[in-house]
């Protein structure tokens, strides 16, 4: 009988931890998962996001409830400068409560403040 020689020796197969099949049913389980929660972070989190549309949301009602308050307040100007305009006696008030000015003989009665109490 002969002796074996080095390369007549079967080698055996490598036995690795994973196989090629249990790697390919890795990546094909977990691909799906990386896909979905990629696209639900992009959906939700993203530059046009749902949260940042949120935000977008809430800044749009803050402005316009302030443009609200904004428009009331120069509808009431408009009204005090137009009474002013016209009407002699709202001017002769408007001096008399800013100034202190009234007219000849006439008497100005000053109350202090008083304390609201409920």
């Amino acid at each position: 009988m002969s002796n074996p020689t080095p390369s007549a020796v079967q080698q055996r197969p490598r036995v690795s931890l994973l196989s090629a099949a249990m790697l390919r049913r890795i990546v094909w389980n977990l691909l799906p998962v990386v896909l979905v929660v990629g696209a639900l972070e992009i959906v939700l989190v993203g530059e046009d996001g749902l949260v940042a549309r949120h935000q977008l949301k809430q800044r749009l009602y803050t402005t316009q409830t302030k443009v609200k308050q904004i428009e009331a307040e120069n509808a009431s100007r408009r009204a005090r400068v137009r009474s002013l305009r016209e009407n002699p006696v709202a001017v002769k008030r408007a001096a008399a409560e800013r100034l202190l000015a009234a007219e000849k003989g006439s008497t100005i009665y000053r109350f202090p403040p008083q304390l609201v109490t409920y």
